[in-house]
C-alpha cells in the first residue's frame, strides 16, 4: 500500500469519525431537543416576556418588567417576586400540549359546548406578554381521570389538554408573587446599623472599610455577627400582609414600637427603617405587626426574626478578648485555689519541665492545647467596662488565674472568678469583665504526669542508668509513671 492510498485512508477514517460525532452523537442531542420543542404548547423567550396578567376569579393581577426587575401594577402598586414570576414563566414554557379534544368548527356547530369543559367562564386566565405577541390562556376543568385540564389559547380555537399539574404550578396569586421582603436595600453599600430595643441602643458602623461598634461603647466588632445580621435583614420574608395601607398604626403598636431597626444605606446615609410593633395574639407563637419607611403596607414577622435582629452590644462585639500572641511564651503559671502550677520552657525550646508542683512532668502538646483554649476563649457577654468591684465577680478569690511570660516580660494574665453560678473573666490587655462559658475551668485544668522516685531524697529520682534531678526528668528518654 503506498503512502497516497494510506492517506486517504486517514482522511476517510477522520471524516466517517466526524459524522458519527456531529450527527450521531451531537445531531442526536439537538434532534431531541428539537422534538421537545415541538410538542411545547407555548414558543417563549424568557428573556423577552415584559408582562403577565393573571385573572384569578374577580381579581385581575398585572405584572410588568422593568429593566431586570419585576412589579406589580395592579391590584397594588408594588415589587414583584422575581423567582416566582420567572418561575411561573419557565413553567408555561415547558407546559406540553397533550391532545386537541376538539376544534372551532364543532365548537362553532354547536356539537362541543364550552361549559362541558369548564371553559365558559374560566375561573383562570394568563395573558404572557412578549415582544412580538400575546398569548393568552385560559384554564377550565380537570378531566375525568384527573391528568389532564382543559384549556384554551389564543393560537389554536379548538380545546387543548394540558398536564394537570401545571395548573397547580401557574396558578398563583398575589401574595406569592409580591416581593416579600421585609426591607428593600443594598447589602454591600450599607453604612451603619442603628437598633433602638427600648431605652437600649446598639450602633455599628464602616469606618474607613472597617465595622465598629460606635455606641453604646467604642470597640472592635464581630465581623461574622454584621454581616449576618445585615443578610437576615436584607433576606427575610415577611408572613403576611395585615393592611396595604393603614394610618392607623396605632392598632399595631408601631407608633410605640418594641424594636426598630435603622439602615443607612449608600453613600448619602439614606435612612431605611424597619418598624416593629405589638404581638399578634391568638396563636401559640404570636407573630409581630411590622412596617417599612419604603413602603405604606403593614404586615407580620415571625418572632424568630425579632429575635435574629434585636441584638445587644455584647452579640455583635469583637469576644475572643483574650488572644495574645503565643509565640515565644516560655513561662506558665497557673493559680488555682488549692494548688499552683508552673511550667518553664527549657534553654534549646524543645521541651517544658514543671517547677510545681515536684515530682511532676508535662507533655508539649497539653501545654500548647492549654494555651490554644485561652486564645479561642470568647465572650458570651460582657458585664462591665470596668472592674469596680471584684468580689462582684468572684475575683477577691479566684477560681484561677494564668499568667504567661515571654523572655521575661508577662504577656497575658488572665483572672477568672465565679459568683453565682457564673464563671466570669477579665484579661490584662482589656479593662471590661466578661461572662464566659461555666465549662472553661474544666478545660483550664493543666494535666500533669506524676513521677515516683525510688530514693529517699525527694528532689531526685532514680533512673535506669544513674540518679538525676528532677529537673533534668525532660531530657531523660524514660521514667516511670506514679502508681
Amino acid at each position: 500500500m503506498n503512502l497516497k492510498t494510506t492517506g486517504g485512508l486517514v482522511l476517510l477514517l477522520a471524516a466517517l469519525v466526524g459524522f458519527v460525532y456531529f450527527y450521531e452523537i451531537r445531531g442526536a442531542d439537538e434532534r431531541y431537543r428539537a422534538r421537545v420543542e415541538a410538542g411545547r404548547l407555548l414558543r417563549l423567550d424568557e428573556d423577552a416576556v415584559s408582562g403577565l396578567t393573571v385573572q384569578r376569579g374577580d381579581t385581575s393581577i398585572v405584572i410588568r418588567k422593568s429593566g431586570a426587575t419585576w412589579r406589580i401594577l395592579q391590584p397594588v402598586a408594588t415589587g414583584g417576586d422575581h423567582g416566582e414570576i420567572v418561575g411561573l414563566i419557565r413553567t408555561l414554557r415547558q407546559m406540553d400540549l397533550e391532545r386537541v379534544v376538539a376544534d372551532s368548527v364543532r365548537i362553532a356547530r354547536g356539537r362541543v359546548s364550552l361549559s362541558e369543559f369548564g371553559l365558559h367562564r374560566p375561573n383562570l386566565a394568563l395573558a404572557i406578554k412578549q415582544a412580538d405577541r400575546v398569548d393568552s390562556l385560559f384554564w377550565g376543568d380537570r378531566s375525568p381521570t384527573g391528568r389532564y385540564s382543559y384549556i384554551r389559547w389564543s393560537g389554536h380555537p379548538g380545546i387543548l389538554t394540558v398536564g394537570a399539574p401545571f395548573r397547580l404550578r401557574v396558578e398563583k396569586g398575589l401574595f406569592q408573587l409580591r416581593d416579600k421582603r421585609i426591607a428593600d436595600f443594598n447589602p454591600e453599600t450599607v453604612r451603619k446599623v442603628e437598633i433602638a430595643n427600648g431605652d437600649a441602643r446598639v450602633v455599628v458602623e464602616k469606618l474607613s472599610d472597617e465595622w465598629r461598634l460606635t455606641i453604646p461603647v467604642k470597640d472592635r466588632t464581630d465581623d461574622d455577627a454584621v454581616r449576618k445580621l445585615i443578610n437576615r435583614l436584607r433576606t427575610a420574608e415577611f408572613r403576611r400582609v395585615v393592611a396595604e395601607a393603614s394610618r392607623e398604626r396605632v392598632q399595631y403598636g408601631l407608633e410605640n414600637p418594641t424594636l426598630t431597626v435603622s439602615i443607612f444605606d449608600g453613600d448619602r446615609d439614606r435612612q431605611k427603617i424597619i418598624t416593629i410593633g405589638r404581638r399578634k395574639e391568638g396563636s401559640r407563637f404570636p407573630p409581630f405587626f411590622a412596617a417599612f419607611s419604603a413602603s405604606p403596607v403593614v404586615f407580620l414577622v415571625d418572632s424568630t426574626f425579632v429575635a435574629d435582629v434585636r441584638k445587644t452590644s455584647s452579640d455583635l462585639r469583637f469576644k475572643r478578648i483574650f488572644a495574645f500572641d503565643a509565640a515565644g511564651v516560655d513561662r506558665l503559671k497557673l493559680a488555682y485555689r488549692n494548688r499552683v502550677v508552673e511550667c518553664i520552657r527549657d534553654k534549646a525550646g524543645d521541651t517544658w519541665e514543671v517547677l510545681q508542683p515536684k515530682l511532676h512532668i508535662v507533655l508539649e502538646h497539653r501545654i500548647r492545647h492549654f494555651i490554644r483554649t485561652i486564645e479561642l476563649l470568647e465572650a458570651e457577654e460582657f458585664v462591665a467596662e470596668a472592674l469596680k468591684a471584684p468580689e462582684e465577680f468572684g475575683f477577691d478569690r479566684p477560681a484561677l488565674e494564668v499568667t504567661a511570660w515571654r523572655r521575661g516580660a508577662v504577656v497575658q494574665k488572665l483572672i477568672i472568678g465565679e459568683r453565682g453560678g457564673k464563671v466570669y473573666a477579665r484579661g490584662r490587655h482589656r479593662p471590661q469583665v466578661a461572662r464566659i462559658d461555666h465549662k472553661v475551668l474544666t478545660k483550664l485544668k493543666l494535666e500533669l504526669v506524676p513521677v515516683k522516685p525510688d530514693v529517699v531524697q525527694p528532689d531526685t529520682v532514680r533512673l535506669g542508668f544513674g540518679v538525676r534531678r528532677v529537673t533534668d526528668w525532660c531530657h531523660v528518654p524514660k521514667i516511670w509513671p506514679a502508681s
